[in-house]
């Protein structure tokens, strides 16, 4: 008697043992599933709007939606670049990181409209200096606080060189400024920037991807293509309801399994 229950115990545990490792492997498999939603939910893109604090990066195409909204003059189809990369460089130059002639801080390309400071000349174009040129009023000599409104001040004049002696303080500029005779002797002046060319806009990156942002042009009003966004926005999130319904159909049957395997063992006790 006690061999034939040890031997029905031991059978009770390997029958009960096969419906418990299934529970546990599709438990594991909804977890899974659970962890990989945000990953589908979050289809990004490169968002370009100059105003925003969004400029230069990846957002999905909700959070996108919402931020140029905001703005009359943002049109989404012209600033977000659906399944591209913002530090992709190749594709969008705008988003190279430098230091900025106007500010002397560092920021995006696409935002420096003085242009970008050459690598390693950060020292010369930020500190503080004497600005020299000659013009068609006579010679120009005065402190400036940076390298760029040299030239802009040397641009202002309609000269086509400049010289910034620097490291200087205002006190010795002026000093400079008393015993300066013009330019006519100094051979090494700089030449003026040329006008400021940013790189060129990116109408020639391709705006498909699964959002299926379509390009409309000459329309009359802001709302026509907010409207029609706001319908792809809705297509989109109808995709995710059908995914977010099968993930529930699962765990749904996940339960039923559950509760079935309980009424199992209570009905063999």
């Amino acid at each position: 008697m006690d061999i034939l229950t040890v031997n029905a115990s031991q059978v009770f545990v390997v029958e009960g043992f096969a419906p418990k490792m299934k529970l546990k492997t599709m438990t594991l498999w909804l977890l899974v599933l659970v962890l990989l939603l945000p990953l589908i939910q979050a289809e990004s893109g490169c968002f370009l709007y100059p105003e925003s604090v969004f400029y230069c990066t990846n957002l999905d195409f909700n959070k996108a939606n919402e931020e140029c909204f905001l703005a009359e003059d943002c049109q989404l189809q012209d600033v977000y670049f659906s399944d591209q990369d913002c530090q992709d460089l190749n594709q969008f130059p705008h988003c190279q990181k430098v230091f900025c002639k106007s500010s002397c801080t560092e920021g995006f390309l696409g935002k420096c409209n003085a242009g970008m400071i050459p690598e390693g000349e950060e020292a010369e174009w930020c500190s503080t200096g004497c600005c020299q040129f000659d013009f068609y009023a006579g010679n120009y000599c005065d402190y400036k606080k940076n390298k760029w409104l040299c030239e802009i001040e040397a641009k202002n004049k309609d000269t086509s060189q400049f010289l910034f002696d620097n490291p200087l303080t205002q006190q010795q500029c002026l000093q400079k400024c008393k015993q300066s005779s013009g330019l006519t002797e100094i051979k090494d002046l700089e030449e003026v920037s040329e006008t400021i060319v940013l790189p060129e806009l990116l109408s020639s990156v391709s705006n498909e991807g699964d959002n299926n942002i379509e390009v409309v042009e000459n329309l009359e009003s802001k709302n026509e293509p907010k409207e029609k966004i706001e319908l792809q926005n809705l297509n989109l999130n109808a995709g995710k309801v059908w995914i977010l319904f099968v993930i529930f159909g699962i765990i749904g049957f996940i339960i039923y399994l559950h509760f079935k395997q309980k009424s199992s063992s209570a009905s063999k006790k």
